[in-house]
């Protein structure tokens, strides 16, 4: 079965979420004169975002006392939207997918307000179909209903849509138990595991992107 479905995660996929915390956490730590060890400390406690806010905030007040809560919540509430950017090779790479007849719908876990500020500041919103949030939907990945959701939107199928993203288990295992073809964007690592595979693994999303239309064509 095929379907015109691209669901595709937002951070460390579509966008570099981890260059754009790395700018604004440079930018806090010169602010608060919290020296340059501090800035790498952060982004190690951060753990490519999946570190609960609150837990960072927490360990922030407590490794540098002269810090406000508010200061800490500042710099995790932005989230590094205002940091934030899209590569060229992606926007033409989702404006080919869309002209092919492709639906694009962004599949994102996190805050809705910090997730919509990133499309819309990069211009996402104009260029794909929609999004669905976990904050908004109240279900996160890997819970498979957001996908569901996701096809939903756009009148699309799940069986046979693609997924793509960077986290093995939320993005490509939860998609493919629910019969979707998936992309894993591998960002230079090694795949983890040893009990089931992506159908691609692509080190560029542009690529992935591209390789839904070309899998596509292919099949029908």
């Amino acid at each position: 079965m095929t379907s015109d479905l691209v669901m595709v995660d937002l951070d460390g996929t579509l966008l570099d979420r981890d260059a754009a915390f790395r700018r604004s956490v440079q930018r806090f730590v010169h602010v608060h004169r919290l020296g340059e060890p501090a800035a790498q400390w952060i982004m190690n406690l951060d753990d490519d975002g999946y570190t609960p806010r609150a837990q960072i905030a927490d360990a922030l007040t407590a490794e540098f006392p002269m810090l406000r809560p508010t200061d800490c919540w500042a710099l995790l509430d932005e989230g590094g939207s205002e940091d934030i950017e899209i590569s060229e090779s992606v926007v033409a790479a989702l404006n080919c997918i869309r002209a092919a007849g492709r639906h694009v719908v962004i599949v994102s876990n996190g805050p809705t307000a910090m997730q919509e500020r990133k499309i819309h500041r990069t211009g996402l919103n104009a260029i794909v179909d929609g999004w669905v949030i976990s904050q908004s939907e109240g279900i996160s990945k890997p819970n498979p209903e957001i996908f569901r959701r996701s096809a939903a939107k756009v009148g699309a199928e799940v069986p046979g849509a693609w997924m793509i993203g960077d986290n093995a288990e939320s993005d490509i295992r939860a998609a493919q138990l629910i019969g979707c073809r998936t992309s894993w964007i591998s960002r230079g690592r090694e795949w983890p595991h040893t009990d089931f595979q992506p159908t691609r693994v692509d080190d560029d999303v542009s690529d992935a992107l591209l390789a839904t239309e070309r899998r596509s064509r292919a099949i029908q």
